[in-house]
């Protein structure tokens, strides 16, 4: 389930923030992707939205390498010794 829902999250993150971005840098009417939006910030409107999915693809894949870490296979039991003696 945590291998589902950890990328699902980030897709939406990223959506959710281009979309945002788009409406600040065009209105509610613009186009959904342009090179020479109305308004920028200083980092840029297409450079602002990759640095963020970036930060979100290496924030997913360190969770989930820490969710792997968790789960680890338990040792198998010691064998029982067989007293050869008598």
């Amino acid at each position: 389930m945590f291998a589902v829902t950890l990328p699902v999250l980030v897709v939406a993150h990223v959506a959710g923030f281009y979309w945002a971005l788009r409406r600040y840098s065009e209105g509610a009417t613009g186009d959904l992707v342009t090179d020479a939006p109305d308004w920028q910030s200083p980092v840029g409107f297409l450079t602002g939205a990759a640095a963020y999915a970036v930060l979100w693809l290496v924030l997913a894949l360190v969770c989930r390498r820490d969710g792997r870490a968790q789960v680890r296979e338990q040792p198998a039991a010691p064998r029982p010794v067989l007293d050869r003696s008598s």
